[in-house]
């Protein structure tokens, strides 16, 4: 087993959905990257999560185990080696630093989030972490 590392639209119902198994989520960070819109998603119109690295940058997610048999699933609805790769990166859950895989967009082009896109994202960050007023909201992500 090992953890996956989410910080864009995989929050635990749809990760539980596309693995076809109840997933336990963690609080999760990964320090040393920021989260940055790259490519074009049809389905959700606009750019979408990719991580890219910045000295001083925190990105906030979650982690849960996944098998590799997982992964291979998860692959398939990342577009793998298409439109994302995997990447092993050091997560912190706690404040215990760990291995996790991550997947970072192939496109380095910037493209802005959808607003319903920004509102997943958002629904994924706050499963686990506050923004200003609670809930993390859209406006909070910062757009790059």
């Amino acid at each position: 087993m090992m953890y996956l590392f989410s910080y864009g639209s995989n929050n635990t119902a749809q990760l539980s959905d596309r693995l076809s198994h109840p997933v336990v989520t963690l609080p999760a960070y990964l320090p040393g990257w920021q989260r940055v819109f790259r490519g074009h998603s049809r389905t959700w119109g606009g750019g979408v999560a990719s991580l890219a690295k910045k000295r001083g940058a925190v990105t906030y997610g979650l982690a849960c185990q996944v098998s590799e048999a997982d992964l291979a699933r998860m692959d398939r609805y990342e577009g793998v080696p298409f439109a994302y790769q995997r990447h092993r990166v050091k997560i912190v859950i706690g404040e215990t630093p760990t291995s996790a895989i991550a997947y970072i967009a192939v496109s380095r082009t910037f493209e802005p989030p959808s607003r319903s896109y920004l509102e997943s994202v958002a629904r994924t960050i706050s499963e686990h972490w506050s923004g200003d007023h609670g809930r993390v909201t859209p406006e909070e992500i910062p757009i790059r």
